[in-house]
């Protein structure tokens, strides 16, 4: 993979495990309040007919796991060479990594020596990673990885996938109040520019995915975010993932994307 836009094939969801209905404290779990683990399940089996239902292959795993592991972006990056291996900053997560390795595609790369989450790493362009460092990652040893441009994550967001989503071939969103994007513009990227709001902070309105360029799987209920989206040309499909952001989540973060179409075949074709 070389992309975060390109046609998606294929992606891996955790079915919702039994220890989300055992959770206490979800603050000890950096969970905004209980989930309703029923109807999360409903949500999932909702995440995984969008995905089948847009031509993406899912890989859904049902077995015994710690709760966060619903978010699977943070465990892993897939590139052209394989997968790189997260290594968790909150010790509560760090075996979730063993878990989701098994069912990677191809070779997977060993961790970096410091923290690194998977949501903290982002291509730009096939030639250039989006490296996040602050509150998870703090790691800039990637083997085989492209040129890496590190961007400091704002206080108050977890990864760098808060404030800087791709929707279309060197177009992201940008929550610009708390990102300069100057470092974006200068990849050529072209920004489109998100206000700070209710829907951002707590809906997760730019936690989508992109099916393929111009097209984007998001949480329902973000109006203002969709409607500068379909601005913009780009076809909105709004799911219900409320017990997803419940666990501090969306649709971004809980998929781990596995294979897109490459980037740079999609390029060669276009010629």
């Amino acid at each position: 993979m070389d992309s975060e836009v390109e046609a998606l094939e294929q992606v891996l969801l955790w079915w919702p495990p039994d220890s989300l209905g055992r959770i206490d404290d979800p603050r000890a779990w950096m969970m905004r309040r209980r989930v309703d683990l029923l109807l999360m399940r409903r949500q999932c089996e909702g995440l995984v007919r969008a995905y089948e239902e847009a031509g993406v292959e899912v890989l859904l795993v049902e077995q015994p796991a710690p709760p966060n592991i619903v978010f699977c972006r943070d465990l892993f990056t897939v590139g052209p060479r394989g997968a790189w291996l997260a290594n968790m900053a909150f010790a509560p997560r760090r075996d979730e990594v063993a878990l989701a390795a098994p069912h990677l595609p191809g070779p997977t790369l060993p961790p970096p020596a410091r923290s690194f989450e998977g949501a903290d790493l982002i291509w730009a362009t096939p030639q250039d990673l989006l490296l996040g460092l602050g509150n998870r990652t703090h790691a800039t040893d990637f083997l085989g990885a492209p040129t890496l441009h590190p961007l400091q994550v704002p206080p108050g967001v977890q990864h760098l996938l808060g404030v800087v989503t791709f929707f279309d071939r060197g177009r992201a969103a940008v929550r610009t109040e708390l990102l300069d994007p100057a470092p974006l513009r200068a990849l050529g990227v072209e920004i489109l520019e998100i206000p700070e709001s209710d829907e951002v902070r707590d809906g997760r309105g730019m936690n989508f995915v992109a099916l393929a360029p111009g097209r984007v799987l998001m949480p329902a209920d973000c109006p203002v975010v969709q409607g500068l989206l379909e601005a913009q040309g780009v076809s909105c499909e709004p799911l219900d993932v409320s017990e997803y952001l419940a666990a501090d989540g969306g649709i971004g973060c809980a998929t781990g994307i596995l294979m897109r179409s490459s980037a740079q075949v999609a390029e060669a074709v276009t010629d």
